[in-house]
């Protein structure tokens, strides 16, 4: 069996003929064969160590080194110094930008294709790039507006006719290139190569105490060990967009490096007021959780092999649980795969016959399992392969309603959701846990209590403007994912225990190389993956950061493209999971496109079809959550 997963849609029943854009569907409705829809990536194999500048190199790779310059930790006059190295001529000397980097997408198969054009002494290259964001301390900010940026690079010899090339003129042709001109421009795939992209972990401020992820780039330098930089990046505090729903680290300096010795990581403390010794747990589980590449080279197992000092005295030694400390770790495997089809919701199981029981609703009178457009389901607490908790949006005369099912034994019955206003349009809605629920009507947020009859309360969220198309809750229930008016951004959620109150805190803009946006998942802790459109005219996922500074996984800058379809209508990503014993690695995303179902497993360079689709209907695949 080849890479192509052979699933089943429950009850689909027969299908003659049917020639899906990805695959070849039989009588049975099991698909067996296909080329499919010819996805198209595109990767760089530049080298993983900043290059320096030398004679020899030919236009493309003077260019594309240039990009490789800011990348450092020892500050913005040895960056300029280096950039420097790659100018010529008066620009040597004129180019004067200020401390700011600017971190840059480079259109890599536009700058394969692009062919070098001579003008007098000079070679001419014109390279397309996005331009993203500020890169700082604590991660990428992204500017105003991203668009895409032409500009012709002119190369010319030092020497005449020598092979010692320089840079001489960047002539910008289209775009604004106001925010980028006094800056160094560093390319995300250099960000990707040069820094490591580490995870960081602060508690929420309520009660519950669960572990919120952020983000960083660290900078890969012989001199500096990537986990001490890590703790002191942790201790200087979570981003701003999410300060107001964690709590501040503890006041802690390191006395010296954290150290391996004899199966523990010691991290040794100079400064920490710290009365309570019971806070010495939540401390080894944030720092295992922030230093978890070190600590699985020690042990998968739930025993941190952290220990820590203050002023060299063991204060807590190493051998304490920490996994439960982070809910995404508690997560179930993304193998329970459900589908909209026919309007019915129907549970796809891998490789096993037809399973005649699709969902619980096939056996309500009369039969509720219809005119479904969306479903939501969440895995029982008790039996995690069986649904615990429904909710669909159900059409009725031309109109969506939303209906919940809090229980799913003989006993439930749907509770329709009433909202201020018939609502024109419903997107699928998603569990927060079993009382909660999030729900977008006509473009706007509201919480939705499961088990409480109450009516819905809208969630506003400051500085979000325009109707929200698509939205992703991450995996731990504090970040949300929002498109809205074409933009990307995430959103702090704040956590009132007292009445189990929802609401938006502060925002991060997310820079995205598509438009037309029309779907966002979360992949991963700190991964997003989003759909669209590229230069207009290409459906595409790409999986980037969570703030826009990479693109793909791995070291490679991946991402599907299916030129023959017209968009990539919805799409679901179920995360990886960060347990080390767990995990993988990779998210799985799934997805609807020319009215039919596909998988990704890796959002790289192909797409598995989930079944042939029924006629005339759209099969909308997603999740046991």
């Amino acid at each position: 069996m080849d890479r192509r997963t052979l699933l089943r849609l429950a009850g689909l029943g027969a299908v003659t003929g049917g020639l899906s854009a990805c695959g070849i569907a039989s009588h049975d409705g099991i698909v067996v064969d296909g080329a499919g829809p010819a996805p198209v990536g595109a990767a760089s194999g530049t080298p993983v160590r900043r290059p320096t500048w030398s004679p020899g190199l030919d236009e493309k790779a003077l260019i594309r080194d240039f990009f490789y310059q800011p990348a450092g930790d020892d500050g913005p006059e040895p960056a300029r110094a280096r950039c420097r190295n790659y100018l010529g001529g008066e620009m040597r000397s004129t180019w004067k930008p200020g401390n700011e980097i600017t971190v840059v997408w480079l259109d890599q198969e536009q700058f394969d294709a692009a062919s070098p054009i001579s003008r007098d002494d000079s070679v001419v290259v014109r390279v397309e790039f996005y331009a993203l964001g500020r890169l700082t301390a604590k991660g990428l900010t992204a500017l105003p507006t991203t668009q895409l940026i032409t500009a012709d690079f002119w190369v010319t010899p030092r020497s005449k006719n020598g092979n010692d090339k320089v840079i001489t003129k960047i002539e910008y042709k289209s775009g604004d290139t106001g925010d980028i001109k006094n800056t160094m421009l560093l390319s995300s795939f250099a960000l990707s190569q040069l820094y490591d992209y580490r995870t960081l972990y602060f508690f929420s401020a309520t009660a519950t105490k669960e572990l919120v992820p952020d983000a960083r780039y660290v900078y890969k330098s012989p001199d500096g060990p990537l986990h001490r930089k890590t703790v002191e990046l942790l201790a200087a505090g979570p981003s701003d967009w999410l300060a107001d729903i964690v709590t501040q680290p503890l006041d802690m300096k390191l006395k010296d490096s954290p150290t391996t010795d004899d199966g523990k990581i010691v991290v040794n403390l100079s400064q920490f007021d710290i009365k309570d010794p019971d806070l010495f747990d939540p401390l080894v589980a944030q720092l295992s959780w922030a230093l978890l590449p070190e600590v699985k080279t020690i042990t998968t197992r739930d025993a941190s092999p952290i220990q820590i000092k203050v002023e060299s005295v063991v204060k807590a030694d190493a051998g304490k649980p920490y996994k439960s400390y982070n809910a995404a770790a508690a997560r179930h495997s993304a193998n329970r795969l459900f589908a909209v089809a026919d309007g019915k919701v129907r549970r796809i199981r891998l490789r096993e016959d037809v399973d005649p029981a699709v969902t619980f609703l096939d056996g309500t009178t009369p039969n509720q399992n219809q005119g479904i457009e969306w479903a939501a389901c969440l895995a029982s607490k008790n039996a995690p392969e069986d649904i615990g908790a429904l909710a669909v949006v159900r059409i009725e005369n031309g109109r969506p309603k939303l209906i919940t099912y809090p229980r799913t034994d003989s006993s439930s019955e749907g509770r329709q959701i009433r909202f201020g206003s018939q609502p024109e349009k419903i997107l699928r809605p998603i569990f927060v846990d079993r009382e909660n629920l999030l729900a977008v009507a006509d473009g706007a947020l509201y919480h939705v209590r499961t088990t409480v009859d109450t009516g819905p309360q809208r969630i506003v969220i400051p500085g979000i403007s325009g109707p929200i198309t698509a939205f992703a809750l991450s995996p731990e229930g504090r970040r949300l994912a929002v498109i809205a008016a074409d933009r990307l951004f995430l959103v702090a959620l704040n956590r009132e225990l007292e009445g189990d109150k929802i609401s938006a805190a502060d925002i991060r803009r997310v820079p995205t190389v598509p438009t037309n946006l029309t779907g966002v998942g979360f992949t991963g802790e700190a991964w997003l993956a989003i759909s669209g459109l590229h230069r207009g005219n290409a459906a595409i996922i790409m999986e980037i950061s969570l703030d826009g500074g990479l693109i793909g996984r791995s070291g490679g800058q991946f991402w599907l493209t299916y030129r023959n379809f017209p968009s990539i209508t919805s799409l679901m990503a179920y995360p990886d999971n960060p347990d080390p014993e767990r995990g993988g690695g990779v998210g799985r995303v799934v997805y609807t496109a020319n009215n039919s179902a596909y998988e990704t497993n890796t959002i790289s360079l192909s797409a598995d079809v989930i079944g042939p689709k029924p006629e005339g209907k759209v099969i909308n695949p997603f999740f046991l959550e």
